[in-house]
């Protein structure tokens, strides 16, 4: 019995070793997230991208109104803009608008709460990586306790026998 419970022992130490080495990895990711821009656009003046000024070359310009009473161009291109922020929105682009931060985010998955800010195109890897530690964190930390519960039960049974 004790050579069990100097081996679950170990084993919890040694998992409680990466457990500190991940933590500081958790909290520069989550800075980087938070401090990272996530995408906001801030003008509709911005050129577009060589991608989407081949498209709407290839295609013709001459707009005309759909039955919403949306611009399309000859190719069927929709021009859509944002109700609030009037930013054009293209298929290549993928811009939402969040109502939290009151701003147009490229590529917009989510307001974060917890960080305060928007996940979008600028932030998405730093976010991804951040919730990956996180979850391997949370299972280490799991393994830890019950390693460190049942090491305790051995202890316990040892001391009534």
């Amino acid at each position: 019995a004790n050579l069990l419970m100097y081996r679950m022992f170990s084993l919890s130490y040694k998992w409680s070793l990466f457990i500190y080495i991940m933590f500081p990895v958790i909290c520069i990711f989550l800075i980087l997230t938070a401090i990272t821009d996530p995408g906001i656009v801030t003008s509709d003046n911005e050129p577009l991208r060589e991608a989407e000024q081949t498209d709407l070359e290839a295609k013709s310009e001459t707009p005309t109104a759909d039955s919403d009473g949306r611009e399309t161009l000859g190719g069927g291109v929709n021009t859509v803009y944002c109700d609030i922020c009037q930013m054009q929105k293209t298929p290549a682009r993928q811009i939402e608008h969040c109502a939290d931060c009151d701003v147009c985010i490229e590529r917009h998955d989510h307001h974060c709460p917890w960080i305060g800010k928007c996940i979008g195109k600028g932030n998405m890897p730093y976010f991804t990586i951040f919730m990956g530690c996180l979850m391997i964190y949370m299972m280490e930390f799991m393994i830890c306790m019950y390693v460190s519960a049942m090491y305790f039960v051995l202890w316990f049974i040892n001391r009534l026998i």
